[in-house]
């Protein structure tokens, strides 16, 4: 079993803005749990798969706008593993284009999801997602969310960012993109000793 990394501190590209002081209209979690679903996750599955993974960090950032965006690393023992995971999303991509939400609390509002997938050139592998929900009120499709998932080498990285974080679909659009190539430059920098020249 490979040894697990420690991802340093701050390593993320949203970190240093998740670790201040939240106050009544910004909020922010970091988690270095391995058990977290990746961000983009269209068919909600609510388990992780045992996929290897040896270290994993997740940041989530909100306010009262609402508006929210989040970035997660997830590294793997190789590549082999880093592909098959995204695979699995962009599996899940096409099984749940439109996405019905069971009958919850949730759904008595947003009853629905539906995602659309383009290709991007970042990394070695990698997806642009725009999502929208199906608002019952209103009865029709509205609001976004942008993900990035791109993996580089045995490293994967997802950014999400929502409609009411920046001033236009073009700028979300950039920005997620912007986000995940400095990042899969920046992981090729983590290293184990079974990895000394890092996930990439």
């Amino acid at each position: 079993m490979a040894a697990l990394l420690a991802i340093p501190q701050n390593f993320l590209l949203l970190e240093r803005e998740a670790r201040q002081v939240d106050n009544q209209e910004t909020w922010s979690k970091i988690s270095n749990s391995l058990r977290r679903p990746l961000l983009l996750n269209p068919c909600e599955r609510k388990r992780t798969p045992a996929d290897g993974r040896i270290a994993a960090r997740q940041v989530d950032m909100s306010s009262s706008a609402p508006s929210w965006y989040g970035e997660q690393l997830v590294v793997y023992p190789d590549s082999r593993q880093a592909a098959a995971a995204v695979r699995r999303v962009r599996a899940d991509l096409k099984r749940c284009a439109v996405f019905k939400v069971p009958k919850s609390k949730r759904a008595e509002s947003y009853p629905a999801f539906r995602y659309k997938a383009a290709e991007v050139r970042v990394g070695d592998d990698a997806v642009l997602v725009r999502s929208e929900a199906y608002v019952r009120d209103v009865k029709s499709w509205t609001g976004w969310e942008h993900y990035v998932l791109a993996r580089r080498g045995s490293a994967v990285m997802v950014y999400q960012l929502s409609d009411a974080a920046v001033n236009s679909e073009a700028q979300g659009r950039r920005q997620v993109v912007r986000w995940a190539r400095a990042m899969a430059g920046k992981a090729c920098g983590l290293a184990l000793p079974e990895l000394p020249q890092g996930p990439c």
